[in-house]
Parts: structure tokens; C-alpha cells; sequence
């Protein structure tokens, strides 16, 4: 079965971040780095127009957040 991901990111930004400075020597596999995926959304929560931003840790054992920016 073939999965698109267009509708997981239409209109949505998606980053892979480790917040270390450019140019730095990344060793993904050392879980204090905290390498995440970064999900910014739009949409709407009780009918309010909301900014989220989800944060998916991919190399620790650290917990998905979700935060709202309004």
C-alpha cells in the first residue's frame, strides 16, 4: 500500500532539529543531544484559530509536546 505523506504536511512545516550550531559534528545516537522532529500546524481548537507546535524526540526517551502559540 502506497501512503502519501502531502496531507500529513500540506501547508504545514516540518524540521528535523537537534538545536546544536551549524557547522557541529552530529552524533544523532547520543540521546542528550535531544534530535526531534519539529511539526508546526494551524487549526482550529474549540473553534479558535490555534498555532501548534509538536516536538516528536526521535533518538531518546523523552515525550512528545504539544504547545500552542496563541
Amino acid at each position: 500500500m502506497n501512503m502519501s505523506l502531502k496531507p500529513l504536511i500540506k501547508n504545514q512545516t516540518i524540521i528535523i532539529d537537534d538545536h546544536s550550531r551549524n557547522g557541529e559534528m552530529k552524533n544523532w545516537d547520543d540521546d542528550k543531544k535531544d534530535v526531534h522532529i519539529h511539526k508546526n500546524t494551524k487549526t482550529k481548537i474549540e473553534g479558535k484559530k490555534s498555532n501548534l507546535t509538536i516536538k516528536i524526540p526521535i533518538n531518546s526517551g523523552r515525550k512528545i509536546s504539544i504547545s500552542n502559540k496563541n
